[in-house]
């Protein structure tokens, strides 16, 4: 039960360049049999296990990068160190891979994964997690199920970033209507700024698109616990059988404490997957003080579909990404969202 983050050339028994495996996956024609020149066919590919045998079995985060370095790696594992994998999943989030490596039953399943009395896994490597940001969950995991505890065999040799992005056009026409420079965030204080006029309303926000909260990291009892300790914010949390979870409103936001009187001044924050950066952004919004009235009044979602991911919406206009057209977009996240290309 490994977790990988490390050079996959290393594993090899003879040198494959990065390179080489990005242009033979792109290619690389329907149906052939091998990518990489001299490769170990299939027939010849050996399976793991010490009782049963079956193939090694690779845990696929799903977006792009995920997917990506996942196929990477099963054609160096296959082609060159012989073995035959057999991809999982795929997962929203990187602790769906954690669950997955120490045998969950229900991996997906943030708030119950049902690990308990596990004593096998046929989940084996997972690439491309995002571990730092999930660092109690992991430690949670390598407590509480030692015997099964997947293990993080380091960097996987480059690193990525997350962070919230507002679009160019929003932040153009707030800048030249106000001199308000949204991509600060002193600017979004609600005691001194009314920014909700930059962005989408939130009765607009299509929620047959978002993710309920419930397969969310809203649902995380590790993550919310953090949340409730560091802010004392025991409204925005709920206790349940002993764990405690986000409040969850229109069963798919998690609302600002200076949102919750009056959720008409707020408005959409949207990430992806699971949840990306839930904890983080949920912290941002509470202040020492106690003052709500300075706090950023927005509600928290999570964009369930990948192909709009992209899309930047405010009053005014649409501009769908992923090549879709019209004049509507499908669920009008806001401006405000996390960028695409940083996963978690």
């Amino acid at each position: 039960m490994v977790m990988v983050q490390c050079p996959w050339s290393h594993h090899a028994r003879r040198p494959v360049p990065f390179g080489l495996v990005c242009c033979t996956i792109v290619a690389a024609t329907p149906g052939s049999a091998t990518c990489l020149p001299d490769a170990i066919p299939a027939s010849s590919r050996k399976l793991v296990g010490l009782v049963d045998s079956y193939p090694l079995g690779m845990w696929v985060n799903d977006w792009p990068a995920g997917h990506a370095v996942a196929e990477m790696m099963a054609i160096i594992i296959q082609e060159v160190v012989g073995y035959e994998v057999e991809m999982k999943g795929p997962g929203a989030g990187t602790v769906n891979g954690f669950f997955a490596l120490a045998g969950c039953r229900k991996p997906m399943d943030s708030q119950d994964p049902d690990c308990d009395g596990v004593t096998h896994t046929l989940v084996h490597m997972n690439v491309e997690g995002w571990t730092e940001g999930y660092i109690p969950t992991w430690q949670m995991i390598q407590d509480k199920y030692p015997s099964m505890a997947p293990r993080n065999l380091g960097n996987a040799g480059y690193f990525g970033d997350a962070r919230a992005h507002i679009s160019t056009p929003v932040q153009e026409m707030a800048y030249n209507a106000e001199g308000l420079s949204l991509d600060f965030y002193r600017e979004l204080n609600a005691s001194w700024n009314d920014v909700k006029r930059y962005f989408a309303d939130l009765d607009s926000v299509d929620k047959s698109r978002l993710r309920s909260c419930n397969g969310t990291l809203l649902m995380d009892p590790v993550e919310m616990g953090i949340y409730a300790e560091m802010t004392g914010d025991l409204d925005g949390v709920v206790f349940e059988g002993g764990s405690v979870v986000a409040k969850c409103w229109q069963n798919h936001f998690w609302y600002a404490p200076a949102c919750r009187q009056s959720p008409s001044r707020c408005w959409p924050f949207i990430t992806g997957g699971s949840g990306w950066q839930v904890g983080d952004f949920m912290q941002k919004d509470e202040t020492t003080s106690g003052d709500v009235s300075s706090l950023r009044p927005h509600c928290l979602g999570t964009w369930g579909q990948e192909d709009g991911f992209q899309a930047n919406v405010h009053r005014h206009s649409c501009q769908p990404g992923f090549g879709r057209t019209g004049s509507k977009c499908p669920a009008t996240p806001g401006s405000f969202q996390l960028d695409h290309q940083g996963r978690q």
